[in-house]
């Protein structure tokens, strides 16, 4: 979350910020949310499919191809 708030606001946050941000955080559930979908795409098990049919890459959470109908591979 550190990373996220100073990238945001593109200056170091001290620790007093950062703890004002957390409470923040915990009472608004769109950024939690916000921050688990940043954690999820920054994280190295963050995988991607692709279609095997046209090589088009599709979100992780996708199984098939919504053009061909195929199932979606890894990307490895």
């Amino acid at each position: 979350m550190t990373a996220v708030a100073q990238g945001l606001t593109n200056k170091p946050l001290t620790e007093d910020q950062l703890k004002q941000v957390a409470q923040q955080v915990q009472n608004d559930p769109q950024a939690q949310s916000a921050l688990q979908e940043i954690n999820g795409a920054l994280s190295p098990e963050h995988t991607v499919k692709y279609c095997p049919e046209d090589g088009v890459r599709y979100s992780a959470d996708m199984i098939w191809c919504p053009d061909h109908k195929m199932k979606l591979e890894w990307v490895e």
